[in-house]
């Protein structure tokens, strides 16, 4: 931890011991692994539930838009990266990949805005407006050869 920008100890303490609890890709492989183990052995109960795969309930998963810098100290963009691939591998049709070059932990929410680049908060809500991602990725290519 400490190679990336914030001491373990702070960390640990923060997520009371236990900092995989608390990462999103551990949590969708604890409910891959439960959900695989209940196709094995499905109980009475379950078995209505065991005979959709699990790419079909992740393929019902709302769009998902994960957006990271890549300079980002605290929790490295490979991160979200993986979150990214576990999604898609577990059958998520749009899963999107935001990396800001250059940007930190904290660029997007404090140092940025700070110097009038709102870009992050432009592309979430442009995507909830619907905007697609080469969209996004195009206007934000534009801004950065300025």
């Amino acid at each position: 931890f400490q190679q990336r920008g914030l001491d373990g100890f702070i960390l640990r303490w923060i997520c009371k011991g236990d900092v995989s609890r608390y990462s999103p890709t551990e949590a969708l492989r604890e409910f891959i692994v439960a959900h695989q183990q209940q196709q094995q052995q499905p109980s009475q109960r379950q078995r209505s539930f065991s005979n959709n795969s699990l790419s079909i309930a992740l393929s019902d998963f709302p769009e998902v838009s994960l957006f990271h810098g890549s300079c980002d100290a605290t929790i490295p963009s490979s991160i979200s990266r993986e979150l990214q691939t576990v999604l898609v591998d577990g059958g998520c049709k749009n899963v999107s990949l935001h990396i800001y070059e250059g940007w930190s932990h904290t660029d997007a929410i404090l140092e940025a805005p700070m110097v009038g680049d709102n870009r992050l908060f432009r592309d979430m809500s442009d995507i909830l407006h619907g905007e697609s991602d080469s969209e996004i990725r195009e206007r934000n290519q534009e801004i950065i050869e300025l």
